[in-house]
């Protein structure tokens, strides 16, 4: 899927869907980087499974059906994508279908959160009245546990909102939240044409106590819920910081026949004058275990994604599962296994022909 969108000043040129825990389309034309630093489309999950590998359960019931994240309980539930960092400015959004009501009185919702913690969240969401008939679009904080503080006196946050503040059962909406600095704005898109069709935005003032950051989360109460294709873009750089100080990047920088060596140095040339410090590492070092952690390097560019040594695969997953983070450019990634074979790179396909049967 191509994207041309404008963040914060920065600008995010294409995305393609991750295999993996985290995946990083960079745009190389300035030096301010966004990029899509979590994704999850639940295609990878079994059937009636919590999808732990991502996403940390606060409360309720959970479960992937179909390759929806479904969720169907009648007091608050949340969880929230544990891969989603803290950022100060970001782009949230996530797919969500309701099904049917599942309380008999009362206010029934369900949307998309920049949560923070239990008590310190923002909501977009959907939400249908005691009355059964009204349903609506609301974008509300909970700061310090005081519902709707951005309407209180203390906490007032200027808004603006506009569109049509009406859903259905049984479509596809699109929430997203955008995060700035100074402002944070939700819209609800049409899941079928991404028409937009309602918005509301809180002016974050600097003297008036708010959330601010947080990370993606999901939130339903009293409705039958599916959620899919949940997202965060942010600055690419802001993220690699957050690291817990590992400011280290070892790009992976191979004679393999698609990988491009003169891009690979620029991508070194543009980290170091962003104030990084750069490895360049090879195939053997990309399979040792020892060598690929994140306390050595925060992150791993892979300047041609489209193939990938096979043999680095054990390293390289056990590298993400301890919180390393990877930068994947090129054509589709990992589309190719290869492996070194005296000296030359094959596909895996053809490498095997030449093992003999034991």
């Amino acid at each position: 899927m191509n994207v041309n969108m404008r963040l914060c000043g920065m600008t995010i040129t294409r995305y393609i869907p991750s295999c993996g825990v985290l995946l990083m389309i960079m745009s190389l034309t300035s030096m301010a980087y966004t990029a899509v630093i979590f994704h999850d489309d639940f295609s990878r999950y079994r059937h009636g499974e919590f999808p732990r590998a991502q996403w940390i359960g606060i409360s309720g019931d959970w479960q992937v059906r179909h390759g929806e994240l479904r969720c169907a309980e009648r007091r608050m539930a949340i969880v929230y994508a544990s891969g989603s960092p803290l950022l100060r400015e970001q782009v949230l959004e996530v797919n969500i279908q309701v099904h049917q009501r599942t309380i008999p009185t009362g206010y029934a919702h369900a949307g998309l959160m920049l949560f923070s913690d239990a008590g310190d969240f923002w909501r977009l969401g959907l939400v249908e009245d005691p009355d059964h008939k009204t349903r609506r679009m609301e974008l509300l904080e909970n700061y310090h546990n005081i519902w709707q503080a951005q309407s209180t006196r203390r906490y007032l946050l200027p808004n603006r909102r506009g569109g049509k503040s009406r859903w259905v059962y049984g479509r596809w909406y699109r929430l997203r939240l955008i995060v700035t600095r100074k402002l944070l704005r939700g819209e609800v898109l049409d899941g079928r044409n991404g028409e937009l069709l309602w918005w509301s935005e809180y002016e974050l003032l600097e003297h008036v106590p708010a959330v601010r950051m947080g990370r993606l989360g999901l939130q339903c109460a009293g409705l039958d819920v599916s959620f899919d294709e949940a997202k965060v873009v942010g600055e690419m750089m802001e993220f690699a910081q957050l690291r817990d100080g590992r400011n280290r990047i070892a790009i992976f920088a191979d004679e393999l026949p698609s990988l491009n060596m003169k891009f690979a140095r620029r991508l070194a040339i543009m980290f170091e004058r962003a104030g990084y410090d750069v490895a360049m590492i090879d195939a053997n070092e990309l399979a040792n275990s020892r060598i690929m952690q994140p306390t050595r390097f925060g992150m791993l560019a892979l300047p041609s994604a489209h193939e990938f040594p096979i043999a680095a695969l054990p390293a390289f997953e056990q590298y993400l599962r301890d919180g390393g983070m990877f930068i994947a450019f090129g054509r589709e990634p990992f589309k190719h296994f290869v492996h070194r074979l005296n000296g030359q790179w094959l596909p895996i396909e053809q490498a095997l022909q030449h093992v003999k049967p034991t």
